[in-house]
């Protein structure tokens, strides 16, 4: 029979504890992270070619991509983009008779996967953050917990 451990970290600590831990890396935790990306898909389902313009910017109207492309029937062409880190960050795809636009957060996102389906009839957009920032990180860990985010290394470790 099993017993539980009644030691002085209770499961719910452990459990934020660990779940902070294995996303530090892919969060950029322990990284001097110095952008947001954005992995952008734009796939051409119509019958003929389509000439995009490609245009990501901050909310402050900065511009850090501006780029065209012509993608061929039944192609998907892939754009990234590396932006500030802070802020509402925008991504406008369009052509001659569809445009498509897509946002996120570049404070709480570090890498945000956008996709963008172009068809006769309509023109379909999908997003999400794929990588959390450790800000977002650090304040949900304290949510659950109650416990401010310390992050300690033990000598002779480094992060």
């Amino acid at each position: 029979m099993f017993y539980p451990h009644s030691g002085s970290v209770n499961r719910r600590h452990f459990v934020a504890i660990a779940a902070t831990v294995s996303l530090a890396g892919s969060t950029g935790l322990f990284d001097s992270a110095e952008s947001s990306t954005l992995d952008l898909t734009v796939q051409n389902e119509r019958a003929e070619p389509v000439s995009v313009q490609v245009v990501v910017a901050d909310g402050e109207g900065t511009a850090y991509e501006d780029e065209s492309d012509q993608i061929d029937s039944g192609v998907a062409r892939a754009f990234q983009s590396r932006v500030g880190t802070e802020d509402r960050h925008e991504v406008t795809v369009s052509g001659e008779d569809w445009t498509g636009q897509l946002a996120w957060n570049a404070t709480t996102c570090r890498l945000f996967d956008g996709q963008m389906r172009v068809t006769d009839e309509l023109v379909a957009v999908a997003g999400e953050c794929v990588v959390v920032a450790a800000a977002a990180l650090s304040s949900r860990y304290q949510a659950i917990t109650g416990h401010p985010t310390v992050f300690q290394s033990a000598p002779g470790v480094g992060w």
